[in-house]
């Protein structure tokens, strides 16, 4: 019995197909492509371990004209005055004159073309006048002027309390709704680059935190424990915060709207005293320049080169969560930097400033403890201060840093000895001060200020704005929190 040549050549070509790139293609997970503030998806076709991107539906996407023949096996694209060209089972691309490697060959599957993702980088953005934005997952695409936003997500635990940190990098509208044991933070159609979709977060209060990405929603969904929990998002807009607070039904967590009590979370932070969280403060930002360094560089730009060299460290060195109070050039109150510490419970906080001393003799670098005053001494205190510390605000004294000092004095003369051997030349005489600081006065964790040399005086400024000198900044300040650690954490 002989065989109809055109079911031989199906089988053939079945054949051919699943020796060289398996047996069948499988749709798993999507690309989100964000264009002209819509949200658009593209299936994911994986042969065997290789994800491919949809060809033709993505160039009608970019409304780029182009020719193509299944039955030659080839695809010709115009940008312009550029061509590509592509050839079936190829792995190079003709663009222009040129030839470009990709992943994997093109490859066609149920009528299909099919190019590895690495296209978009390697071809289409070598000849678009607009280059198209790829997410850091590999897995987004942004077409037309803008760039993605990316988020960062921090859970603090406690019994009674759980804190979720959404620390967004641009600003952005985020809707928070909440329904049954759910709390759904929604983005709309910003374009959301997550690193990741679960953050493999539980605790008593929290079950989990998962990023969706459809073609309907974009969205961080945290899944409660019981949905008779109480729940609060407060916004930070200064900050880029979203600030999700878990809490039982009980009165030591009630209290006014928007405001999560210091002392309960002094409480919670000194019973549970194992390092999970640190804060780190770059000084000023924004409008609030600080000390001119030299000609378009000031103390806020310094200080938050400092905080995100020492938080590398930090996280490296300790696996614990480092937070800094802004990432970028943003104007923050005290109040905000103090709240943002307060809020997600850290269990130590460091704020970074350059000193500006009007003296020469004041060269050396300090640490600073909150000398915590009553009204009637704050006024005859200024005077006294006024020479010694630069831009101090004198307030009443608050309970939020008294549960915390003896911790902050200890924490104090570890940072000034590390950084009298390796900053101040190691002259052992400095002693860190106490000074009426609103900052630390209301922080409900151990607390330091760091004031590091002296902006006036010309030798320094040079020093300050050198790397390697930041480097040897943070290096002082790890050194000194690695020895300050194992005296504070209960075993």
């Amino acid at each position: 019995m002989s065989t109809p040549k055109s079911l031989l050549v199906f089988l053939l070509i079945l054949f051919h197909l699943a020796w060289l790139h398996g047996a069948s293609a499988t749709w798993a997970a999507d690309f989100v492509i964000y264009q002209k503030q819509a949200k658009k998806i593209l299936p994911k076709v994986g042969i065997e371990n290789q994800i491919y991107l949809p060809l033709i539906e993505f160039l009608q996407m970019l409304d780029l004209p182009y020719s193509e023949s299944i039955s030659a096996g080839y695809v010709n694209i115009s940008v312009g005055k550029s061509t590509i060209k592509l050839t079936k089972d190829k792995a190079t691309v003709q663009v222009n004159e040129a030839s470009v490697g990709l992943l994997a060959p093109v490859v066609v599957a149920a009528n299909r073309w099919l190019v590895s993702p690495d296209f978009i980088s390697k071809v289409l953005n070598r000849v678009l006048p607009e280059k198209i934005v790829i997410g850091g997952s590999g897995n987004r695409f942004l077409i037309g002027p803008g760039s993605f936003n990316r988020f960062e997500v921090k859970g603090v635990a406690g019994q009674q309390r759980s804190i979720i940190v959404i620390q967004m990098m641009a600003p952005a509208e985020v809707q928070a709704r909440r329904e049954e044991s759910k709390v759904t933070l929604a983005f709309g159609n910003t374009p959301i680059d997550s690193s990741k979709e679960d953050y493999q977060y539980k605790d008593e209060l929290v079950n989990s935190i998962i990023f969706e990405d459809s073609s309907t929603a974009t969205q961080l969904v945290v899944q409660l424990a019981d949905k008779t929990l109480q729940s609060k998002v407060t916004h930070l807009p200064s900050q880029k915060v979203y600030l999700l607070e878990v809490t039982r039904q009980t009165s030591a967590t009630s209290g006014p709207e928007g405001v999560i009590p210091p002392a309960v979370a002094a409480t919670t932070a000194q019973n549970r005293r194992k390092w999970q969280h640190i804060t780190i403060d770059a000084g000023h930002g924004g409008t609030d320049r600080g000390a001119l360094i030299k000609e378009g560089l000031f103390e806020k730009d310094v200080t938050l080169a400092i905080a995100k060299r020492l938080r590398w460290g930090l996280q490296s060195a300790m696996g614990i969560d480092i937070v800094l109070t802004r990432f970028t050039d943003q104007t923050l109150s005290l109040e905000e930097r103090a709240q943002a510490a307060n809020s997600a419970q850290s269990d130590l906080f460091l704020s970074i400033h350059v000193g500006n001393w009007s003296q020469p003799q004041e060269s050396g670098s300090y640490a600073y403890v909150s000398k915590l005053t009553s009204l009637e001494d704050s006024t005859s205190e200024k005077k006294d201060e006024s020479d010694k510390v630069a831009s101090i605000r004198f307030v009443p004294w608050e309970q939020a840093q008294l549960r915390s000092l003896d911790w902050s004095t200890r924490l104090a003369e570890i940072l000034q000895a590390e950084m009298n051997r390796t900053l101040n030349g190691g002259n052992s005489s400095p002693t860190f001060r106490y000074a009426p600081l609103k900052l630390l006065s209301s922080l409900a964790m151990p607390a330091v200020l760091l004031e590091i040399g002296n902006a006036s005086e010309p030798q320094f400024r040079n020093t300050i704005s050198d790397p390697q000198f930041q480097n040897s900044v943070a290096a002082t300040i790890l050194a000194a929190l690695e020895k300050f650690r194992p005296l504070y954490e209960k075993p």
